[in-house]
C-alpha cells in the first residue's frame, strides 16, 4: 500500500512539474503567423495542420506550431514537440537552420532546458548571421553571456551596425560588460555620420547611462542643422523633455527652413498638462514667442504662436509640491512678470509680494484659513487691476501677467481648506 502511494505521489509531482514548467524565454504572436494559418487560429485548426504530414515542410505548419505553443502552452507541449521533432534532425533530407531555430525557440518557450544547447549550436555552426544574432539574444535572456566577442564583431561590422547596436547593448546590462558597451555605444552617438545609427545607439545607451546619453545627443543637436538636427531634437524630447523649451529658444532664430522652424513651436491649448511641454507653459517661453511673433514669417508658426498666446494656461504644479513652495514660486513669478513688463508699478508689485509673504507666514503658523484669505486677496487684486483697463494710474497687468498670477494663485487655493 505504501509503495503504491509512493509511486502515486511521484507521478503527481512529475505531472505538476510538467504543468508548471517555466518558459526560458518569451514568444509573441505576429501577423505573419496568423496569415500563415489563413486567419484561423482556433486550437482545432492548429491541431489539424500539425497532424497533416503533407504540410510538414510548409510555412503553414511552421506558423501553426508556434501559435499552438503560445495559445495552448503546456497542454499541447508533448503533441507539438513530437510533431516538430524532425526540425531538430540534422540528418533529415530537408533539414534547414531556420526550422532548427524555431524548434529550439518553441522548446525553450515550453520549458525545455535542452533548447539552450540548441541555441548554442546555431551560434557555433550556422552560417546564417540573422539566426546567430537571434540565438545569442535568446541565450542572453537566460543569462548565457558567452558570445560577447562575437557580439562586438557584429557591432564593428559597419554593414550590420544597427543590428549590432541592439545585440551589444543587451550585454551592457551585465556589470562585467557595462563599461565596455557604454564606450562602444557612446562612440556611435558621438562620431557617426548616420543620424539613424546615432539615434539607435542613443536609445540603447540611455538604458545604461541616461544622463551621459543626453549630454552626447545634445552636443550632436547643437552641432547639426536641418532635418538631422530636428531628428536629434525629437529624440531629446523623449529622453529629456524638461529642457526642450530652452533648445527651442536656441534653435528657432537659427533655423532657416520655414517648415522645420514651425515644428520647434508647439501649439499650446488650454489645460494642456502633458509633462513634455511644461517648459513651454513658462513665462520665459511665452515672452519669447510674444517677441518672436514680430519676426516670424511662416504662416504655420504664426498660427502656433497666436493660438498659444490666446489659449495657454500655466502648468499646474505636481500634487506633491508643498504649498509653501508654491507660494515661493508665485513670489518669483511676480518678479518675472514685472521684468517682462506684464505688470506695472513697483508699489503694486511690492503690495502683491507683501500679501504672499503674509500668506506664507500664516501657513507656517498653522493657520491655513488665514493663508487662504491672503491668497484670495492676492488673486482678486490681480484680477481687479487687469479688468480695470480704464484706470489711469500706473498699475496694470497684461493678459500674460494675469494668466500666470491668477492661475498660480488658484492652484494654491485648490490645495487649501475652504472655510
Amino acid at each position: 500500500m505504501k509503495s503504491h502511494l509512493k509511486f502515486f505521489l511521484i507521478a503527481c509531482l512529475l505531472i505538476l512539474s510538467k504543468a508548471n514548467a517555466q518558459s526560458l524565454w518569451e514568444m509573441e504572436v505576429s501577423t505573419y503567423h496568423i496569415v500563415g494559418v489563413r486567419g484561423d487560429t482556433s486550437a482545432a485548426n492548429l491541431y489539424n495542420i500539425l497532424q497533416a504530414d503533407s504540410l510538414k515542410y510548409t510555412t503553414e505548419f511552421n506558423c501553426a506550431a508556434i501559435l499552438l505553443a503560445i495559445y495552448e502552452g503546456q497542454t499541447a507541449k508533448d503533441f507539438i514537440l513530437e510533431r516538430i521533432a524532425f526540425w531538430g534532425d540534422k540528418n533529415d533530407q530537408f533539414f534547414n537552420w531556420n526550422n532548427y531555430f524555431d524548434y529550439q525557440r518553441i522548446k525553450g518557450y515550453l520549458g525545455e532546458s535542452s533548447a539552450i544547447l540548441g541555441m548554442d549550436s546555431i551560434v557555433l555552426y550556422s552560417s546564417n548571421l540573422s539566426l546567430q544574432i537571434n540565438a545569442i539574444s535568446y541565450l542572453i535572456e537566460v543569462g548565457q553571456l558567452n558570445y560577447f566577442d562575437l557580439a562586438k564583431g557584429i557591432f564593428n561590422n559597419q554593414q550590420d551596425t544597427n543590428v549590432g547596436i541592439s545585440l551589444l547593448s543587451q550585454y551592457g546590462l551585465d556589470p562585467r560588460f557595462r563599461e565596455e558597451v557604454i564606450n562602444h555605444l557612446s562612440g556611435v552617438v558621438r562620431d557617426s555620420s548616420d543620424s539613424y545609427k546615432v539615434i539607435s545607439a542613443a536609445r540603447n545607451l540611455a538604458e545604461l547611462d541616461k544622463n551621459y546619453t543626453i549630454e552626447l545627443l545634445e552636443q550632436r543637436f547643437f552641432e547639426s542643422d536641418g532635418f538631422t538636427r530636428y531628428n536629434f531634437f525629437k529624440e531629446l524630447d523623449v529622453l529629456d523633455p524638461q529642457h526642450q523649451m530652452e533648445r527651442s529658444i536656441w534653435v528657432i532664430p537659427l533655423e532657416l527652413d520655414d517648415d522645420l522652424r514651425s515644428d520647434y513651436i508647439p501649439y499650446l491649448f488650454e489645460g494642456d498638462i502633458d509633462f513634455s511641454i511644461r517648459g513651454y507653459l513658462s513665462p520665459m517661453w511665452i515672452n519669447f514667442i510674444k517677441n518672436w511673433f514680430y519676426v516670424e514669417t511662416n504662416d504655420v508658426a504664426l498660427f502656433h504662436i497666436r493660438s498659444s498666446l490666446e489659449d495657454f494656461q500655466p502648468a499646474r504644479p505636481d500634487s506633491t509640491t508643498p504649498i509653501s513652495d508654491m507660494i515661493d514660486s508665485l513670489l518669483f513669478i511676480v518678479d518675472t512678470v514685472k521684468s517682462y513688463f506684464w505688470l506695472g508699478d513697483l508699489n503694486f508689485s511690492n503690495e502683491l509680494k507683501n500679501i504672499l509673504t503674509t500668506a506664507k507666514t500664516n501657513l507656517q503658523n498653522g493657520d491655513s484659513l488665514a493663508c487662504r484669505v491672503q491668497v484670495k486677496a492676492f488673486q482678486e487684486l490681480v484680477d481687479n487691476v487687469y479688468r480695470d483697463s480704464l484706470n489711469s494710474d500706473a498699475r496694470f497687468v497684461t493678459i500674460e501677467g494675469w494668466k500666470f498670477l491668477y492661475w498660480n494663485a488658484q492652484y494654491i487655493l485648490d490645495r487649501l481648506p475652504k472655510p
